[in-house]
C-alpha cells in the first residue's frame, strides 16, 4: 500500500487505530446478529409447534365426531395471533388430501395445500409452515398444518441493523477522537526533532535546539540530542578558535618564512578534515545505529500484525460459517487484545533502544557495534515476545551464566533469537499445544557457544539440506515467507562473523547450535 507507506505517522497511527477499533465492532456486532436471528427464529418455531399440539389437542373430539364445524371454531382462535396467516387440519382416515377444516386470516389469497407429512418444519423468504400430528390415545387421528408470516423477524433484524449502524458510527467517531488526541502527543515531539534536524542541516547553525518533551524515551532522545549538538557547538567553536590562531600565525610569519606558508596550508588542510571528520562520526554514527537496532522490535511488531490477520481471517471464516460461539468471540477479542499489546510492546522497545545511542562509538567502522550483558539480553528478547508466549502453553527454558558481556552487536543477535523462537511456534508447535524451548549459552575459549533446540515437529530427512536457502518454506500460501531461516544464517556468518549448524529429528526435536566471537574483530586479528 503505497499510501500508508507515505503518510505520515500522525496518519499511520489514527489508521490503525481506527481499522483497528471498525474491524472488532464490525465482526463482533454483526456476530451478535447472527445469533440474534437464528434465536429468534428458532423461538418462532418452538412457540408455533406449541401451538399447532395445543390446537391439535382441542380438535380431537371434532375428528372424532367428524365436525368440521367444531374445528373450524378452534381455528379461528387462532385470529388473536397477528401472524398466523393460514391453518388446517386434516383428517388421518379421510381418503382424500383436502382439508377437514381451515383458518385464513384476514381473507388473504392462499389456501390449504395438500396433506402434508406429519411432522415438518418449512421456511421461505416471507412465511414458515409447520405440521404436527393429532394423538388420540396414542392413535394419530390427524394432522395440523400452520403457516406464519416472517414480517416478525425481518421488523426485528431491521431494527437491530439499525441500532448496529449506529454503534458502529459511534465507535469510529470515538476512535477517530481517540486517536487524533493521542497522535499528536506522540508525533509532536518527533516532528520538533525532525524539523530541529533539517534546519540544523540547511544552516550548519549548531546552536539550534529542541525543545523538551518529558521524562518518556522520546524525551530522552531529545535531550541526547541536544547534549550531542552543544558538544559539536562547542568543538566547532574551538576548531574555529583554532583556525583564527593558526590563520594570525601564518600572517605573522609569511613574510619571513615560505615554508611557514606551507605549513599553514597543511594546517588548514587538517582541520578541514578533522571538522569533517567529527560530524560524520557523530551524526552518521547514530542514523547507522537507528537502522540496525530499530530492525528487531518492528520485525516482532510485523509478526504479531500478521498474527492477528491470521486470526481475523479464522474468525471471519467461524462467522460466515455459523459456527462462531462466545467462547470463540471471547478467545478472538482476548488474541486481539494481546497482539494490540505485542505491537505497542515492541514499538516501545524501539524507543527503548533509541537512548541507546549515545555508547555509539565515535569510529564510523564500528558505529553499529556495542557491548552488553548476554542472559540480560535473553530476558530482554523473551520480554518482548512475552504476549505472544503467553497466548500459549508453550514453554521457554532459559540457561545462561550472568556476567557474560559481549562485544558485537546486540541488533543482530536478537533478530536471531527472535526468528528462531517464532519458527518454533509457528512450524515446531503447530500440532502441539505445551512445547518446550531450551536455549543453552556458555563462553568457551573467547567464543560464546548458544545451543537452542524446541521439542516439536522437527523437519523431514529430505529437507533439511535446503532449511537455509532463501525462499524455502512449508508453509508456501499459509504465510510462510522462506527468509526467516534464511536470515539468521546471514546475520550469523556475516553479522557476528559466526557459524550456524542445524540437527533435526522428525517428529521429535530441532536443534541449532551457533557459535560467534566474545569480543567482535578477534576471529579477524587471529587470522591475520
Amino acid at each position: 500500500m503505497p499510501y500508508f507507506s507515505n503518510a505520515s505517522i500522525s496518519r499511520k497511527l489514527s489508521l490503525t487505530l481506527i481499522a483497528m477499533s471498525a474491524a472488532t465492532v464490525i465482526l463482533a456486532s454483526f456476530a451478535f446478529l447472527a445469533y440474534d436471528w437464528i434465536s429468534t427464529r428458532q423461538s418462532m418455531v418452538n412457540d408455533v409447534s406449541s401451538l399447532s399440539k395445543v390446537i391439535g389437542s382441542n380438535s380431537t373430539a371434532a375428528l372424532s365426531f367428524n365436525d368440521p364445524g367444531t374445528a373450524t371454531e378452534v381455528l379461528n382462535a387462532l385470529s388473536a395471533r397477528e401472524h398466523i396467516q393460514l391453518a388446517c387440519i386434516y383428517k388421518q382416515d379421510s381418503a382424500e388430501n383436502t382439508a377437514f377444516a381451515f383458518y385464513i386470516k384476514d381473507g388473504r389469497d392462499i389456501g390449504c395445500p395438500t396433506r402434508p407429512a406429519e411432522s415438518e418444519v418449512a421456511f421461505s423468504f416471507s412465511d414458515m409452515s409447520i405440521s404436527s400430528p393429532i394423538t388420540l390415545d396414542q392413535e394419530v387421528v390427524g394432522t395440523v398444518y400452520m403457516n406464519q408470516s416472517l414480517d416478525e423477524l425481518w421488523n426485528a433484524a431491521t431494527v437491530h441493523l439499525q441500532v448496529i449502524c449506529v454503534v458502529i458510527a459511534t465507535a469510529l467517531g470515538f476512535s477517530l477522537l481517540v486517536a487524533s488526541r493521542l497522535q499528536r502527543q506522540i508525533t509532536q515531539p518527533i516532528l520538533s526533532l525532525a524539523t530541529t534536524a533539517q534546519n540544523i542541516t540547511a544552516s550548519k547553525d549548531y546552536s539550534l535546539r529542541t525543545p523538551a518533551a518529558g521524562q518518556d524515551e522520546v524525551g530522552k532522545l531529545i535531550e541526547h540530542f541536544n547534549s550531542m549538538l552543544s558538544e559539536i557547538e562547542t568543538r566547532d567553536a574551538e576548531v574555529r578558535r583554532a583556525k583564527e590562531q593558526l590563520q594570525e600565525q601564518v600572517k605573522q610569519t609569511m613574510l619571513a618564512y615560505t615554508e611557514q606558508q606551507q605549513t599553514m596550508q597543511r594546517l588548514k588542510d587538517t582541520q578541514r578534515q578533522l571538522v569533517q571528520t567529527e560530524k560524520m562520526a557523530s551524526l552518521g554514527g547514530l542514523v547507522a545505529g537507528v537502522a540496525h537496532e530499530i530492525n528487531t522490535p518492528v520485525g516482532v511488531g510485523v509478526t504479531a500484525a500478521s498474527t492477528l490477520k491470521s486470526r481475523t481471517k479464522d474468525f471471519q471464516e467461524s462467522y460466515e460459517n455459523n459456527t462462531l460461539t462466545a467462547t470463540g468471540l471471547k478467545q478472538y477479542v482476548e488474541m486481539a487484545t494481546l497482539s494490540s499489546r505485542m505491537i505497542l510492546t515492541n514499538l516501545e522497545r524501539a524507543a527503548e533502544l533509541i537512548q541507546s545511542f549515545k555508547q555509539v562509538a565515535v569510529d564510523q567502522t564500528s558505529s553499529e557495534q556495542r557491548e552488553f550483558e548476554l542472559a540480560g539480553y535473553l530476558k530482554e528478547i523473551l520480554l518482548s515476545l512475552r504476549p505472544k508466549l503467553k497466548a500459549s502453553k508453550h514453554v521457554v527454558e532459559v540457561n545462561c551464566p550472568s556476567g557474560i558481556m559481549v562485544n558485537s552487536y546486540p541488533g543482530a543477535f536478537s533478530q536471531i533469537m527472535t526468528n528462531l523462537i517464532m519458527n518454533s511456534l509457528i512450524h515446531g508447535f503447530e500440532y502441539q499445544e505445551e512445547g518446550k524451548i531450551t536455549i543453552n549459552a556458555s563462553l568457551k575459549g573467547g567464543e560464546i557457544h548458544l545451543h537452542y533446540e524446541d521439542n516439536g515437529v522437527g523437519v523431514s530427512v529430505e529437507n533439511q539440506a535446503k532449511i537455509f536457502d532463501p525462499f524455502f518454506t512449508t508453509k508456501r500460501g499459509f504465510g510462510g515467507s522462506g527468509l526467516g531461516l534464511h536470515v539468521v544464517y546471514n546475520l550469523v556468518t556475516h553479522t557476528l562473523n559466526g557459524h550456524i549448524t542445524m540437527n533435526s529429528k522428525p517428529g521429535e526435536f530441532m536443534a541449532y547450535d551457533i557459535t560467534f566471537p566474545l569480543q567482535e574483530g578477534l576471529r579477524h586479528e587471529k587470522q591475520v
